[in-house]
Order: C-alpha cells, then structure tokens, then sequence
C-alpha cells in the first residue's frame, strides 16, 4: 500500500508540474483510476517521453501520439533491442507484469508473422 500511495504522490507532483510547463489545466486531463492517461495509459511520471507525431500537440487520446510516445518509452528508458530479452526488458519497463510482457510480445510476433505474409 505504502509504494500505491508513493506512486500515486508522484502521479500527481508530475502532472502538475508538465500541466505547468505546457500551460494547460490539469483537472480537464482524463485519466484511468490509477492515473494513467491515453490510449497507451502513460503515467504523469513518464510524460517527457511524449512525442507530438502529427504535428498538433501531444495527445495521447490520438494513436500517431500514443504509437510514437510509447516506442520513444521503450527505446529510451526501456533500452529495447529486438532480441527476446530485449523485447522482455523493456516491455516490463513500462508495465511489471509478466504476463503482460508475454501477451505483448505474443501479440507483437502474431502481427508481425501476419504482416509477413501479406507482402
């Protein structure tokens, strides 16, 4: 409980402080029970990893943002490599669980085999 209440704290320190940074009210900012904001639910704590992919601001409500924020979280504080531990590394990086790194990476190869064979 402690580490949910810690977590919590610095959700709401980060989001104000880029609230501040960038201008914008942070009560209007919708978000999941825990926090977690956006198709790709980013954390307040890791908004400087949010790319602007089409060029009209970040907004991780809009998929070329969140598809361009989340390889930038996985590249930078991930270290993603395509190797399995890699891809495992990073993966748990954005998300603890190991059956979530499993189902991603279980997923990711399924749509790549797929895309392979559309060629």
């Amino acid at each position: 409980m402690a580490r949910r209440k810690l977590d919590a704290v610095n959700s709401l320190a980060a989001l104000l402080r880029y609230a501040k940074k960038m201008k914008f009210d942070p009560l209007a900012v919708q978000g999941s029970w825990g926090g977690a904001v956006g198709y790709v639910q980013f954390m307040p704590y890791n908004f400087n990893y949010a790319i602007d992919a089409d060029g009209n601001g970040v907004d991780l409500k809009t998929w070329p943002d969140a598809i361009f924020s989340v390889a930038n979280f996985l590249m930078k504080q991930g270290r993603y490599t395509p190797t399995e531990a890699g891809r495992r590394r990073a993966i748990l990086r954005y998300n603890r669980s190991g059956e979530y790194a499993d189902g991603v990476i279980a997923l990711a190869d399924s749509i790549w085999k797929k895309y392979q064979g559309t060629k």
